[in-house]
């Protein structure tokens, strides 16, 4: 199965530009006149604004990320920078989404960005879908013994995941946001993805143990023990065997006490 995300933006602190060196120049001092009158704001002053505010998009750009990332983290960590640096007042809600989306080709809309930015604290995007009803804790504590399991090369089978999360739930109230009282496939499903978990196609060993001991693999096995002790010296053939006989013995033991 897989592998769990990290929910770490990665983001360094950002801090806003300081735009008194243009607001102090002589060419960006507004007349008394105002906007619209006769003077207006000089070609100077204008340049100057357009420059600063240049400088401190390019200072603040979405941050790069390590390789192999998966497009789960990519959207995170841009939804955060983006909702962040709207948050400090760096650059507007659409300034925010076309630089993520030229950083990394993803697309959020901007009131997507101004939604998280108003928030008191900002967190991982929330995927669209039905929740767990299962809580967040518990979900991670299953999370990590699966981890703990496949660290130790045990395998986890979709009954293994849902037998453990069906006793971490069994007499709560839980439960009983269930059918029947047990997790169904869609919360399986759903709790793969919401852990950045995969499955695989690979069989594990004991369920195919079963299958060993069918008539024709018993048979093949003998051969290969037999050839085994014939070749060691511990065994010879046996010159009456019989194919047909159900007790006839291919080979002679010669050394039964080693």
């Amino acid at each position: 199965m897989c592998k769990t995300p990290q929910h770490t933006s990665g983001l360094s602190p950002l801090q806003p530009h300081d735009l008194s060196t243009v607001f102090d120049t002589p060419s960006s001092r507004v007349p008394a006149g105002g906007v619209c009158g006769s003077a207006g704001l000089e070609s100077g002053g204008l340049d100057s604004l357009a420059q600063a505010a240049s400088e401190t998009t390019s200072k603040h750009s979405p941050p790069d990320l390590t390789p192999n990332k998966s497009a789960r983290a990519i959207y995170t960590t841009a939804y955060k920078w983006a909702a962040q640096s709207v948050k400090d007042e760096l650059m507007t809600c659409r300034r925010a989404a076309e630089a993520v989306s030229a950083k990394y080709g993803i697309s959020i809309h901007f009131s997507t960005i101004s939604k998280a930015a108003s928030r008191t604290e900002i967190a991982s995007p929330e995927k669209a879908g039905r929740k767990s009803y299962i809580p967040k804790w518990a979900e991670e504590k299953l999370r990590d013994f699966i981890k703990a399991l496949r660290a130790c090369k045990i395998p986890v089978l979709k009954q293994t995941v849902c037998t453990y999360a069906n006793e971490m739930i069994e007499g709560t109230v839980y439960a009983e946001k269930f059918s029947h009282g047990i997790v169904d496939s869609n919360w399986y499903y759903g709790y793969l993805d919401r852990h950045g978990m995969r499955t695989g196609n690979q069989r594990p060993l004991e369920l195919l143990r079963g299958k060993w001991c069918t008539a024709a693999n018993m048979e093949t096995h003998y051969k290969v023990v037999a050839d085994a002790l014939v070749e060691a010296k511990l065994a010879v053939w046996n010159p009456d065997y019989d194919d047909n006989k159900q007790h006839s013995r291919m080979i002679h033991i010669t050394k039964p006490h080693i």
